[in-house]
């Protein structure tokens, strides 16, 4: 068993067991590559490389190409050489080599010798390092000294390198090294990325929960945030939960870093945007340390914009990050070592507002809310708006349970009126160890990091509804061995193990549920589940209700990848391929009830606006009340790819990469076959109905069925079909005018990955039995809030046909088989100019067209409502609501919404009436994206290691769909397919489009002191003050994401399929009505527009039987944009030649500009309303670290 505390109350996450299947696996999968590695031929694997290459070409004084010269390579930090002869052409090609500093030197019989001592190697780039020969003895040597800035001359990709010094010194919040994405044209942080890596949940602000899904949410190319793959040292740390990132290394580990944002290499398959290559450091001939700590509080830190204005005090925050690395030889120019240690701990709060109940409402008197209450049993207005002695008990206990104090409720209804700091408490440690070996004809290294964010459980209330433990432990070992035949024959292949355990648990886990009533008391035996917690409360317009949040996840990938490469005349040609194995498990957790209510309960049909849903739930009467009982699952999925590529350099000046990749995305099945498929055409027979009489007279034959995987109706193990087809060509060009000018240019398609979301098999209808009773307005109330499941609570039977059958009466969660594979095309075309040997600027068109992209849903997966009643039908009105003999009667079962002996007409013209509570195809690829963008770059290096950056981007992102990681941007549960029939309806612009990021980073060493331009004579004292200074920082202008509105569920939406979704199945989310004409624009400072971000009085709830005419991303309507500075000035101390001490004052958000957070986009009390900011206020850090 694995334990994790987790917080200083003792509480915690213990990670179940692991299956006999996972343990033999593993044990068999690391004895496989121990054996395997020293005899496997390499030529068929695949490798996500982090190399990088040395390419050139020697001519002679008079430009003419010289073949047969010797060519040298030397590493500088190790010593290593490679030697190469030049071709009939006169050009040379080092592969696989190592990020950092060479030279390169030839020589040729009747000529000098000649070198250049500075060539650097960055990641997955090539590196041009021209030479000319002069006349004269070969004992005879020209060098060239001094690093230049080189343009990208080779490579037809789109994208940016950030540098070991630039990694090291620029100011990162929470020393998130994947902020300095945000560096390369293209790429867009997202909500979750601008921090520390622990309580990251929030959109900027410091979070109860540390979420794995921000560490990969950037938008990068044109795709939606988590598209994208991330790779550390050639090997991948994505996962299929989410396709999430699992590994971010600390900021002292990485060497360097390549962003490929167009067009990437054919090695790379399974990404829709990007690829992010991760190289770490590794040990040298000389020695090298560093132990260092970075120290903030609140007594520099300017306040929260909300907390000023509300007259309250600063929150708190306090954060340490030490640690230490150490780096040398073991045996010198051959064996190294390179090892690190970080811990951090984080105490803060953020600022939070919540419409919470007042005493008067609890009481029944709603005579201060703006709503007429009515009577549902006789459709009249309660007297003085009270439903006072009509109370039911159990809702009341439920809200006296889950209600804050009420001397904290400002007594104000129907309005923000609860205001709390709420806490986050967030610890990590990581540690990374690796060992390089430089042997006769082989370059091998081994690595493992451990890392384990995580939140302590928070409780603003102290009432246990606040957060849970949360966060994810991380391991990953990788073992890398590159071979070299000959100069011209080279191999490397890669073994990898990643294990990442998700977690997050309630707070209020063991909960007792009689102490509800006798009903609620009986759940849990009924049940078959001991464990439960507070019940979920989804009251509309309300905040109150515990956070219950949970998952227990374990993620195992076994990695094998390889290449082949061989240096044919002026052809490169690589061929590999690459092998992944995916053991998904997933545990249960403790039990939830859901109680959801809505004002439809206590409204009139013929009085827009009447009607609350706190009243509604008051009474006993809810909308919906679900429990889900889960069960523990083993899911696994093999993929593997193939692919060749040649680089060809059909001139001196020209350049041709043509590639081919294949690959097998894989689909998941599961070890014990709990698994259900949706078969939208399969006939089906309910108790002898195999076709049923519409209330329009028309025979319909009965189709649709959940099947079993590894059945007679569904013979497949997998969920889903496997994909052949999958062929991903890769071309472009770089045609150099010069060594300062190229221009280049690129086509390639990409495969996405089998899963991007959460839905695998622990998702299936079978793995999480949900019983929903649902009712409809104006019928007869099943289920109430006393007793929640009047006929029951449908168990987990596992592999079973009879758990098939329970879903009927009820609804569906699952994949469609036979569904496309998703794919992206992207193209660009780029030039880029050198100026002089200091300043690249380069200027792009990219584009890229996203195809058979996922229909996202409220939640971070996917859902698309196939049991939507035709759009034809909705003129019916009212119509629909009228019962009539069900032809299903006996055959359903008996509680269920279409099991009595009458049927809503409507339900009768849906297209699966035998799934009353929906049909939600999970992974439905039915949306397209599309981007097109301007991408300028400059950068200008200065002595000393100064540099400067500016990267902007202007971009347009169109799509019917948006990313599901949404949440975290603070868009949760918007932008949602409203209309199934009516999907041209649905493309606007995405949720991500960003029209302008300007982002300029900068490191700048001040010219004063020894060494400097200025005052270079002056004595020790003077030069220990004002020598040795340097200043960073990050610029960044970034404006505004548009933002998506939406409406409260009508009846179409709670009776009859519209919208999409929530978790599972139930009322759909529809957008409202704008009023054409109406101006959304509202003017005014800050004070002003918080309180009302836009026209609201433009917008209006649909009426009960129509969608909304507002798109579904509003492009008019934007949040507020970015507007930061993140500064820093250092101070260097030489304590001896090679000791140094540093001292660092780090400023973010130096001139305190808040990023208002998006504003409340659901029509109620908090529609247009801005109640928190989406970034951190200024806060300063101090640093100091030793280094030798």
């Amino acid at each position: 068993m694995y334990t994790i505390v987790c917080s200083t109350e003792s509480q915690k996450t213990v990670r179940p067991r692991k299956s006999a299947w996972n343990k033999t696996v593993s044990t068999c999968v690391w004895i496989a590559l121990l054996v395997i590695s020293g005899m496997m031929n390499p030529d068929f694997l695949k490798a996500q490389t982090s190399y990088g290459s040395v390419v050139g070409t020697v001519t002679d004084s008079a430009g003419a190409l010289v073949a047969g010269t010797q060519v040298r390579l030397t590493n500088k930090q190790t010593n290593a050489e490679q030697t190469a002869v030049t071709s009939s052409a006169g050009t040379y090609t080092f592969i696989n080599l190592n990020p950092g500093s060479y030279s390169v030197s030839a020589s040729h019989p009747g000529f000098k010798a000649s070198t250049t001592d500075q060539v650097d190697v960055q990641i997955g780039g090539t590196t041009r390092a021209d030479l000319a020969l002069q006349v004269g003895a070969v004992t005879e040597s020209v060098t060239v000294t001094g690093a230049t800035v080189g343009i990208q001359g080779d490579n037809p990709s789109l994208g940016g390198v950030i540098e070991g010094r630039q990694v090291q010194e620029a100011p990162l919040n929470g020393r998130n090294v994947n902020n300095l994405l945000d560096f390369v044209p293209g790429v867009v942080p997202g909500g979750g990325t601008s921090g520390s890596t622990v309580a990251n949940g929030g959109t900027g602000q410091v979070s109860p929960n540390t979420q794995a899904i921000s560490y990969g949410n950037y938008q990068i190319g044109g795709a939606f945030s988590g598209q994208s793959l991330f790779f550390i040292d050639g090997v991948g740390s994505n996962i299929s939960e989410n396709n999430v990132n699992t590994l971010v290394p600390t900021q002292d580990v990485v060497q360097e870093f390549r962003v490929s944002t167009n067009n990437v290499s054919a090695e790379f398959g399974g990404y829709g945007g990007g690829v992010v290559e991760i190289s770490t450091k590794s040990g040298t001939n000389q020695f090298h340390g560093t132990a260092y700590e970075y120290f903030r509080n609140d007594a520099l830190d300017a306040n929260d914009w909300f907390s000023n204005n509300a007259g309250l005090g600063k929150v708190p925050l306090h954060q340490n990050q030490y640690g230490a690395n150490l780096g040398g030889p073991i045996l010198k120019n051959k064996l190294f070592f390179f090892f690190s240690w970080e811990h951090e701990s984080l105490s803060s709060a953020t600022p939070t507002s919540y419409v919470m109940p007042t005493t008067a409402e609890l009481n029944g008197d709603f005579s201060q809310d703006p709503q007429t209450i009515y009577d549902p049993t006789t459709g009249l207005p309660f007297p003085h708006n009270s439903i006072a002695g009509r109370i039911d008990p159990a809702a009341l206990k439920i809200l006296q349970l889950e209600t804050p104090n009420q001397a904290r409720v400002n007594q104000t209804p129907f309005v923000n009126n609860t205001f709390v700091s709420v806490g986050a408490v967030g610890v990590q440690t990581q540690y990374n160890a690796r060992i390089d070996a430089t042997l006769s004809k082989d370059t091998v290294f081994a690595r493992y990091s451990f890392w384990n964010p995580h939140n302590e459980s928070v409780d603003p209330f102290g009432n246990k509804t606040g957060a849970g433990p949360t966060g994810n432990d991380t391991q990953e070992a990788v073992l890398g061995d590159n071979h070299v035949f000959s100069p011209k024959s080279i191999a490397e292949v890669r073994f990898s193990y990643l294990e990442n355990y998700n977690f997050q648990d309630p707070l209020s886990n063991g909960f007792d549920m009689s102490t509800i009533n006798g009903n609620w008391g009986a759940i849990p035996s009924v049940s078959g589940l001991s464990d439960y917690s507070l019940p979920a409360l989804a009251i509309q317009g309300y905040g109150v209700g515990p956070n219950l949040s949970q998952l227990h996840w374990n993620n195992n990938v076994w990695a094998v990848s390889g290449s082949f490469t061989k240096i044919l005349g002026k052809h490169s040609i690589k061929s590999g391929g690459n092998w992944r194995q995916v053991l998904w498990e997933a545990y249960p957790g403790s039990g939830g009830v859901t109680v959801t209510s809505l004002p439809g309960f206590t409204a009139s049909p013929n009085v827009p606006g009447s009607g609350n849903a706190l009243a509604s739930f008051l009474l006993g009467i809810p909308s919906q009340t679900s429990v889900t009982v889960t069960t523990t699952t083993h899911a696994f999925l093999h993929n593997y790819g193939l692919f060749v590529e040649d680089t060809y350099q059909t001139t001196p000046k020209l350049t041709v990469t043509a590639g081919l990749r294949w690959e097998q995305p894989g689909a998941f099945s599961e070890e014990h076959d709990i698994d259900a498929v949706f078969l939208p055409r399969a006939p089906l027979t309910i108790g002898g109905i195999s076709s049923y009489t519409n209330p329009l007279g028309t025979s319909v034959p009965l189709l649709g069925s959940a099947a079993l995987v590894n059945s007679q109706l569904y013979p497949s193990r997998r969920e889903e079909s496997l994909h052949w087809k999958t062929f991903s060509p890769r071309v472009g060009f770089a045609y150099r005018f010069d060594s300062n000018s190229v221009i280049r240019a690129g086509y390639g398609i990409s495969f996405f990955p089998a899963v991007l979301d959460q839905d695998g098999p622990q998702l299936s209808s079978l793995t999480r039995s949900a019983t929903n009773n649902v009712n409809s307005i104006g019928g007869t109330v099943g289920a109430s809030v006393g007793n929640p499941f009047p006929t029951g609570i449908t168990p987990a039977l596992g592999h079973s046909q009879q758990a098939v059958d329970n879903l009927l009466g009820s609804g569906v969660w699952a994949r469609v088989p036979d569904q496309p594979l998703g794919y992206s095309q992207q193209w660009n075309l780029a030039v880029e100019r050198a100026f002089g040997s200091s300043t690249v600027a380069s200027l792009a068109y990219a584009g890229s067209k996203g195809t058979h992209l996922i229909i996202a849903s409220p939640y971070t997966g996917s859902g698309l409502q196939l049991n939507q009643i035709p759009d034809q039908y909705l003129s019916m009105g009212s119509d629909l609501l009228t019962p009539v003999a069900n032809p299903f009667y006996g055959a359903l079962p008996a509680g269920s919404a279409s099991g009595g002996p009458t049927i809503l007409k409507g339900r009768l013209l849906m297209p699966y009436p035998q799934y009353p509570l929906g049909v939600l195809q999970q992974d439905a690829r039915i949306a397209a994206s599309n981007y097109n963008s301007l991408q300028a770059y400059l950068t200008k290096r200065f002595s000393h290691g100064g540099i400067v950056q500016a990267a902007y981007t202007w971009a347009k992102l169109l799509s019917d769909t948006d990313n599901t990681s949404a949440f975290l941007d603070g868009q949760g549960g918007t932008g949602l397919v409203q209309d199934l029939y009516n999907l041209k309806a649905e493309k606007s612009v995405s949720q991500q489009d960003t029209r302008h990021n300007f982002v300029v980073n900068y490191g700048l060493d001040l010219p004063f002191g020894h060494e400097q331009m200025y005052l270079s004579h002056i004595n020790a004292v003077t030069n220990a003050v004002i020598g040795g200074w340097r200043v960073n920082g990050i610029t960044t202008l970034r404006s505004g994401v548009p933002i998506a509105l939406t409406a409260n569920p009508n009846t179409l939406a709670q009776d009859f399929g519209g919208g999409t979704p929530g978790f599972g199945v139930g009322s759909g989310i529809i957008r409202p009505d704008y009023t054409p004409g109406c101006n959304k624009s509202i003017s005014g400072d800050r004070s002003i527009r918080a309180k009302q971000w836009f026209n609201t009085s433009c917008f209006t709830e649909p009426g009960p039987f129509a969608y909304g005419n507002e798109p579904r991303v509003d492009s008019h309507l934007r949040a507020a944009g970015v507007v930061n500075f993140d500064f820093s000035a250092n101070k260097s101390f030489n304590i001896t030649e090679r000791a140094r001490l540093k001292f660092s004052a780090e400023i973010f958000d130096l001139f305190n500009h808040p990023q208002f957070a998006e504003p409340g986009v659901g029509l109620g009390p908090s529609f247009g309303v801005v109640n928190h900011q989406a970034s951190l206020p200024r806060t300063v850090q101090l640093a100091l670290r030793f280094t030798y």
